[in-house]
């Protein structure tokens, strides 16, 4: 799928109330991607239902990391959200102090 998909995809999840588990893993949507995916999927007003979602090995990096941070960290239905990403430089706001 590619980042145009995914912006339908996240049209299509916005109002399905149904599915609980996506799994998008081995897919070369990136960060373009993912915020076309998430700006769709996860903007109030939206019914779905889903519990899983899984991006692994998607060509997302810090960006597209953040943006599925920013949208979807208050979706009350969303319980687990697999991603896998190499980034080549750590991004300073990102890294813990700690």
């Amino acid at each position: 799928i590619t980042h145009v998909g995914m912006k339908f995809l996240g049209i299509a999840m916005k109002t399905n109330d149904s599915l609980l588990t996506l799994v998008l893993d081995h897919n070369r949507f990136g960060d373009e991607g993912v915020h076309d995916f998430v700006e769709q999927a996860f903007v109030p007003p939206t019914r779905q239902a889903l519990k899983y979602l899984s991006m692994k090995h998607c060509a997302i990096g810090p960006v597209g990391a953040k943006a599925i941070a920013d949208r979807i960290i208050n979706h009350s239905s969303l319980t687990y959200v697999a991603t896998r990403a190499r980034f080549l430089s750590p991004v300073p706001s990102m890294v813990s102090s700690h």
